[in-house]
C-alpha cells in the first residue's frame, strides 16, 4: 500500500522556487559614429533603486507650507482636448493602416487585368510622346 504525499511536502519546492532572486536583463546600445546601427554596450553597470512613488509624493507634501497646486480651468480644457486629438489620431492612424494592409491585394487584382495593363502602357506611351 502507497503512503499518500503530503501536501506540505509538495508545497516547500514550489515555495523555495518562487523565493529565488529574480533575474533583471537589461540591454543598453550606443548609436555608431556616422551609421544608423545601433552596437551593444557590455560591461555596464545598471543600479536599480526600488522607490515607492506615493510616499515621495506624500513626503513632499508633508514638508511643504502650500498645498500641492490645481491645475487651472483652461489647461485642463487644453489638457482634455489634447487626449480627444490624441484619440482621433489614434482612429485615423488605425484606419490608414487597414487602407495600407488592402493595397497589396489591390494592386495583384488592378495587374492581373489586362485592360488595366493595356491602359497603363497607353498612358505610359501618351507620358513619353509629350
Amino acid at each position: 500500500m502507497k503512503r499518500p504525499i503530503p501536501p506540505l511536502l509538495l508545497a516547500v519546492p514550489l515555495f523555495l522556487a518562487a523565493c529565488g532572486k529574480p533575474e533583471v536583463t537589461v540591454l543598453a546600445e550606443l548609436p555608431q559614429a556616422g551609421s544608423a546601427t545601433r552596437e551593444p554596450v557590455s560591461d555596464l553597470p545598471v543600479r536599480l533603486v526600488p522607490y515607492d512613488r506615493d510616499a515621495i509624493i506624500d513626503s513632499l507634501t508633508a514638508a511643504s507650507d502650500l498645498p500641492e497646486p490645481k491645475l487651472p480651468a483652461e489647461l485642463q480644457i487644453q489638457r482634455d482636448s489634447l487626449a480627444s486629438a490624441q484619440a482621433e489620431w489614434r482612429a485615423a492612424n488605425a484606419q490608414l493602416q487597414a487602407i495600407e494592409d488592402t493595397i497589396p491585394t489591390l494592386t495583384v487584382r488592378v495587374g492581373s487585368d489586362p485592360a488595366e495593363r493595356e491602359r497603363k502602357v497607353l498612358q505610359a506611351q501618351r507620358l513619353d510622346q509629350e
